[in-house]
């Protein structure tokens, strides 16, 4: 297992569960430590925010986590989202905030 911090600068993240299933759990919100039910995921996203320019999401993403995700990653210029939890209202503050997007593929949302 990669240490967390080893992965500042990354540029690419690919977390489609089509190869690899992810289970991962929104948990009740704790208002002064997170903000959308996924401290750990929030905590890679907080590392990468300055350095990811692709993101690859699959099916276990939500509104609270993809808005988290369109705050801090704002050099963001390439996401592909198959999720049939995102509203269209997510993926508006995605296109509000990310200047550098170039390709939003949402194909595999519902």
């Amino acid at each position: 297992m990669v240490p967390i911090g080893k992965l500042r600068g990354l540029e690419r993240l690919n977390l489609c569960s089509t190869w690899f299933p992810i289970d991962m759990k929104r948990l009740e919100l704790d208002a002064e430590t997170e903000v959308s039910g996924a401290k750990d995921f929030e905590r890679v996203v907080w590392l990468l925010k300055g350095s990811l320019t692709h993101l690859h999401l699959g099916n276990y993403i939500w509104d609270d986590l993809f808005v988290y995700i369109a705050e801090m990653c704002k050099e963001l210029e390439l996401v592909q989202v198959n999720s049939t939890q995102l509203t269209d209202l997510a993926l508006c503050h995605l296109l509000k905030r990310s200047e550098h997007l170039k390709n939003l593929d949402v194909s595999g949302c519902t």
